[in-house]
């Protein structure tokens, strides 16, 4: 899926939230799952 038009520019109806900190990852042979909220509690 792909959120942008362009490299800076969001597409319109979307919103890009940045994650704030690394809650938790998850590292295997073949990939790496990062939990990571928006916001800061």
């Amino acid at each position: 899926m792909k959120f942008t038009d362009g490299i800076w520019l969001v597409k319109e109806g979307f919103e890009i939230q940045s994650p704030k900190e690394v809650f938790d990852y998850e590292l295997k042979a073949d990939s790496l799952k990062i939990h990571a909220p928006f916001k800061k509690n």
